[in-house]
């Protein structure tokens, strides 16, 4: 194995969250916009897992810091948690456009990849794809000569 591999795998685990902990990060801020409020019974339903394993997950989230439990057992992101919060939406969005407007991915396609590597990708990875596509989306006729290729591959 090529010496670059073995650091580039080991570097993975270095993430702030795991894909995991996205998905939770992501449910409990979609609960409080929806509801005002994150119980473990409301996160547990919403992600389809049973209640003992979402309190786990929610434990190790709050020793991150990315969480924080009222005396009512309710949950809140921390400011931590919100930043995340805001890193992945921005990260999904700018991923799936650029899936489906430059690459002409179907749009389920396209989120369900930006699903898979929002939480992993670098910012100023997605800050140069967010700017590539803003260029080629003022440049149509980019696209279209693109896809155009791209069929006949």
């Amino acid at each position: 194995m090529p010496e670059h591999d073995s650091k580039t795998w080991k570097a993975y685990d270095q993430n702030p969250v795991t894909h995991s902990a996205a998905h939770y990060l992501l449910t409990i801020q979609s609960l409080i916009d929806e509801h005002g409020y994150a119980r473990t019974t409301d996160i547990a339903r919403e992600l389809d897992i049973t209640a003992g394993s979402c309190s786990q997950a929610l434990r190790s989230l709050k020793q991150k810091g990315f969480l924080v439990e009222d005396n009512n057992k309710f949950f809140r992101l921390s400011p931590e948690g919100e930043k995340m919060v805001t890193t992945l939406r921005t990260n999904s969005r700018v991923l799936a456009t650029f899936f489906t407007d430059v690459l002409g991915l179907p749009t389920k396609r396209a989120e369900v990849d930006a699903c898979k590597i929002e939480h992993l990708v670098h910012q100023s990875t997605v800050s140069q794809m967010r700017k590539l596509t803003e260029f080629i989306k003022a440049h149509p006729e980019c696209i279209e000569q693109f896809q155009e290729g791209k069929k006949g591959a």
